[in-house]
């Protein structure tokens, strides 16, 4: 009886220093608006990708190995959104937990399609139903109590401990200084917060 070897095949490893490069993006981040019928986005199609993440935020693509780094808040990096569903498949947490926000097309596509298409089309909008977007994070300053509870309390936990950071940072720098507000706030996310000088 002949036994045959299985042939091995690799997937190519892609050079992601040409197509991952940063971009000064800046745009609101609108999930409402979408096109009609299914979604077929290319797999090459470039996206606009913002760290939502204080600090340095790595993604390691499980498929072709590349590492993918942010290095603060903010940053919009662009990849192929072959990148984007390697990371759903592999790394999903940066979906769960917002720990990226997908702000639109890098290239051509932004003609065609909305970015919440790219949501659509990877099945992620479940995870940004309710959001806190960095582009956004000076209104917090403005909300009355009522809308505090009702904008915090449907936060994910890694968007409440975002949230946080920013409150202490708003409060350090006197741009947060109502102690109603901030009562609100800690009473929301269940922990204390700096008090203004």
């Amino acid at each position: 009886m002949a036994t045959t070897a299985k042939k091995k095949t690799t997937t190519p490893k892609v050079d992601m220093s040409d197509v991952i490069v940063p971009c000064e993006e800046t745009t609101e981040l609108d999930l409402t608006k979408t096109t009609a019928g299914t979604v077929r986005i290319d797999d090459t199609a470039l996206i606009n990708v913002r760290s939502n993440v204080f600090g340095e935020l790595i993604f390691v693509d499980p498929v072709t190995k590349e590492k993918i780094s942010w290095h603060q808040c903010g940053e919009v990096l662009q990849m192929p959104l072959s990148t984007l569903r390697h990371m759903k498949n592999g790394a999903v947490k940066f979906f769960t937990n917002q720990l990226v926000l997908i702000t639109g097309f890098a290239d051509e596509n932004a003609e065609k399609f909305e970015v919440a298409d790219i949501y659509k089309a990877l099945y992620i909008s479940q995870y940004y139903k309710e959001i806190l977007d960095p582009a956004n994070y000076d209104d917090i300053c403005n909300w009355k109590p009522a809308e505090i509870k009702e904008k915090v309390s449907v936060l994910s936990g890694g968007a409440k401990a975002k949230l946080v950071v920013v409150l202490n940072t708003y409060i350090e720098k006197g741009i947060l200084d109502s102690l109603k507000a901030i009562k609100t706030f800690e009473e929301v996310l269940g922990c204390d917060l700096k008090r203004p000088d």
